[in-house]
């Protein structure tokens, strides 16, 4: 079994903070709305008035509860496919070691690394992505797309950034960062 040697995993991280944000838009937002109301019905009694804010506070309630439960479940999902990553990067021989959810600052620029592995044969730097679909791209492009079908049915495409230039980039900053500390190292 590989030493894997993590850190508190920034999905983690977004997965509380937007668990907060879905509880206030889930119980504060109600609140909010209903006092807002009462002060319509105390300000200027208009039924109709009161009528269309009530409306509009409920439209806004389930927009904001729909978006922030959509990228509560991204967030999810993301956290998944790393934790499986993990556990299968786990099962390399002793002489390996994984570090996960590293991040390297360069330059005054930061990459979060999912995974880096070290072992005899090398250093390899690992972005996990936890999609279904099938996901259309070449190493050239700036952006792959995913096609999918949803669970009606209906079928939508969504680009992403490419995940090979994602892993270039990681690997040029982790390379500058281990440059610069062996230079700090041997003044």
């Amino acid at each position: 079994m590989a030493n894997v040697i993590h850190s508190k995993n920034s999905l983690s991280v977004q997965l509380k903070k937007q668990i907060v944000k879905q509880i206030f838009y889930l119980l504060g937002l109600p609140v909010l709305v209903f006092i807002g109301l009462i002060l319509l019905k105390v300000l200027f009694d208009n039924r109709v008035l009161i009528a269309t804010g009530g409306t509009v506070g409920l439209f806004v309630w389930v927009l904001l509860n729909s978006a922030q439960y959509g990228e509560v479940k991204k967030i999810h999902t993301g956290l998944k496919g790393e934790k499986n990553t993990k556990k299968l990067l786990a099962t390399l021989p002793d002489s390996y070691t994984v570090l996960s959810d590293i991040k390297v600052e360069v330059e005054g620029k930061s990459s979060q690394i999912d995974h880096i592995v070290v072992g005899p044969t090398g250093v390899y730097v690992i972005e996990t992505k936890n999609m279904n679909g099938s996901i259309v791209g070449n190493e050239s492009d700036h952006q792959f797309v995913q096609h999918k079908i949803g669970r009606r049915g209906g079928e939508y495409s969504k680009s992403f950034y490419n995940p090979v230039k994602q892993v270039g980039t990681h690997v040029y900053r982790l390379a500058t960062y281990l440059s610069l500390l062996q230079n700090s190292l041997l003044d």
